[in-house]
């Protein structure tokens, strides 16, 4: 990309390799993105190799195809290195090639010039964090004491690790001495003029981008000019990321067309692809594309309406990905031919898994504005299914909070309820079952201020639930008839199924074989009402009554069938975490430790790598267990003491068994207790 420093590296190879090369060297700036001048031509770029070799330019056919041949020939018998510095073509360049095997070219560009053919291809990135302050350091003149590490990390960092950036910083700091790094950290954190403060005399990093862009807009090309025009639209949207789907839907045109742009941006440097299909700038060139969107006249019906149809694309889709998710009233239904429908759950899941970060920076910041109060309400409320099944707590408590502070600032008491409840399940996830309660509890009041029956009605089945979590059984049956008494003459399949799956729990605490059954029948209406979710909790708790029946061979099979929906693709993370967890008490139960411990370290890994520390410390307590049976006591124990700490200031059933196993001396044999279900 511009200014990660290509020359430089060529120039320091080219030194490095003068021994072997004891007929010279040739350098030569064929200027493929100088700011204000036009590329070399071919015929310039041989004329000017000609004189360098001391070729009599009178010999100079003119000709690019007889000026090749002429090359070829003064270079045939030397060992001669070319260094052909920041090429705008293969055409440009293919003439320059020496045949002689002694000789070797360097050539640095923009562009991959992939047909090229050369030996080695390397790709420029910018440099590391620790690379990036040697190098600030070095060029500045200075020495950074203990103090120093957190500015000058912070400067590094708004200077996108970019060679080009550190070294206008560096020689700032080197002309003013006066100049505290924290000062120009300060300019630089300011992103309305943070490339003003990235010029100094000859280098500029907004020259440099400016070069690449206007080649583009003046090729005379229509797909460059279309290359440009989409990173003034980057600018304009101002995403973390982008893709050929949102870039077609923002420009009203083929995805192909949009691909065809974006892989043009990703060729001359503008843009990182960053996974397949997905694309990004560079912190730089972002603050670029955003000058270029807020240029004079840049502003204009067209940016407007393609920024207006972006936002309206992701709320389309999402609506549709959390109607996938949580089909049933309340939710968006596709009709006949529908674009934005998805299949099923698993196709939902795995776009919202390539959108996520948009989505997540859209909720979370309304689009700078162009959403409002009452369309980031709704984006969350959308967003909330897949978060939710996809483990992601911190996003999940984060948004709610924010959707409630929105919906009391608008005094939206509806709006209010549910981001209540979304946060009461964010609560739930991490093991906070008090907290889920109280939020629940002001949840509930304000559905009965507003006489919304099946708002409240569905509060109370979750409190429900959360009631009997706490051993409240009394509570629980209390609470759950008063949610029954709302319940409609009829409900939609899969509203059935939660209501039948929260009697299934509180009936757990005295009839497991009635709870048995209320669980099966919340399975097959889950399946009836196309929930993958609700199916996947239903038989999940279905296998954990089996094991309190003492029944582990019909639970291991329910676990078992659970996890098939989970390997669909559908599924929700708190139902695959207690599955798992089934599972391997099934395992353990029916002496087969061995398959247990490995169900458990699959367990841990995945809790891990999604920051789950609630579904970890689960892990590491049901782990302990089975090093037991596997006669690893001491093991056992080390695990029972992390998990301890883990969880410690959860509401994990699981704590005072914990407290028991790390403070007997010697534990007994323990089946470990079944804890927890999903809900």
């Amino acid at each position: 990309m511009p200014g990660v420093g290509k020359t430089g590296l060529a120039l320091h190879v080219a030194e490095q390799l003068r021994p072997a090369f004891p007929d010279g060297q040739l350098y030569l700036n064929l200027h493929g993105a100088t700011p204000g001048m036009a590329p070399l031509a071919p015929a310039e770029a041989l004329a000017a190799l000609l004189r360098g070799l001391g070729v009599d330019t009178r010999r100079d056919p003119g000709d690019v195809a007889a000026g090749a041949a002429l090359l070829r020939s003064a270079l045939a018998s030397t060992r001669t290195l070319l260094v052909l510095d920041d090429a705008a073509s293969v055409a440009q360049v293919r003439p320059l090639l020496p045949a002689g095997a002694g000789c070797a070219v360097l050539l640095t560009s923009r562009r991959p010039l992939a047909t090229l053919g050369a030996a080695v291809h390397v790709r420029l990135d910018p440099l590391p964090p620790g690379d990036s302050a040697l190098l600030l350091e070095r060029t500045a003149g200075r020495t950074w004491g203990a103090s120093d590490a957190e500015p000058v990390a912070r400067l590094v960092e708004l200077c996108g690790h970019l060679p080009l950036a550190l070294r206008i910083c560096a020689a700032r700091l080197r002309s003013r001495a006066a100049l505290p790094v924290e000062k120009l950290v300060e300019r630089l954190a300011r992103l309305e003029d943070r490339l003003d403060h990235l010029e100094l005399e000859d280098l500029s990093v907004r020259r440099s981008l400016m070069a690449a862009h206007e080649a583009l807009s003046g090729s005379g090309d229509p797909r460059d000019g279309a290359a440009a025009e989409t990173l003034a639209l980057i600018g304009a949207l101002d995403l973390p990321e982008y893709g050929a789907p949102l870039l077609a839907a923002a420009t009203n045109s083929r995805e192909r067309d949009a691909e065809q742009a974006l892989d043009r941006l990703v060729e001359v440097a503008l843009l990182q692809e960053t996974g397949w299909g997905r694309y990004a700038p560079h912190d730089l060139v972002r603050d670029f594309a955003r000058e270029l969107a807020a240029r004079p006249g840049a502003r204009d019906t067209h940016h407007h309406d393609a920024v207006a149809r972006a936002l309206d694309w992701y709320r389309q889709r999402l609506a549709r990905c959390a109607a996938a998710l949580r089909p049933g009233p309340g939710r968006a239904t596709a009709g006949p031919g529908d674009a934005a429908a998805f299949a099923d759950a698993a196709e939902a899941l795995a776009w919202g898994d390539t959108e996520a970060a948009n989505l997540v920076f859209l909720a979370d910041t309304g689009a700078a504005g162009h959403l409002g109060p009452g369309r980031t309400l709704e984006l969350i409320n959308s967003l909330f299914p897949y978060l939710h099944d996809r483990g992601r707590a911190g996003d999940l408590e984060r948004l709610t909070r924010h959707a409630i502070s929105l919906a009391r600032s608008g005094g939206d008491a509806a709006a209010e309820a549910r981001a209540l409840s979304q946060l009461a399940t964010a609560h739930y996830s991490v093991g906070r079952v008090r907290q889920a309660l109280l939020l629940l509890d002001e949840a509930v009041r304000l559905s009965e201020h507003l006489h919304d029956d099946m708002a409240r009605m569905r509060h109370l089945g979750n409190r429900a639930a959360l009631l009997r979590e706490l051993g409240r059984g009394a509570d629980a049956r209390a609470t759950l008839a008063r949610c029954l008494a709302l319940r409609p003459g009829t409900l939609p399949p899969a509203e059935e199924a939660l209501l039948v799956g929260h009697q299934g729990n509180v009936a757990e605490l005295r009839d497991p074989c009635a709870a048995l059954e209320l669980h099966l029948r919340s399975g097959e209406l889950a399946r009836e009402g196309g929930s993958t979710v609700l199916e996947q909790v239903a038989l999940c708790n279905a296998g954990r009554v089996h094991l309190v029946l003492g029944e582990p061979a019909r639970a291991l099979r329910r676990f078992e069938e659970a996890l098939r929906v989970t390997e669909s693709g559908a599924g929700h993370w708190n139902a695959e975490r207690e599955t798992r967890l089934g599972r391997s008490q099934a395992l353990r139960a029916l002496d087969r430790p061995g398959p247990a411990r490995e169900v458990c370290e699959d367990l841990l890994r995945a809790a891990s790598a999604r920051g789950d520390s609630y579904g970890r410390g689960l892990a590491e307590y049901e782990l302990g267990h089975v090093l037991r049976a596997l006669g690893d006591e001491r093991a056992a124990r080390a695990r029972w003491r992390s998990a301890l700490r883990t969880l410690d200031g959860t509401d994990a059933q699981v704590l005072d068994d914990l407290r028991t196993l790390t403070a007997a001396p010697a534990p007994p044999a323990s089946a470990g207790s079944a804890h927890r279900r999903s809900a």
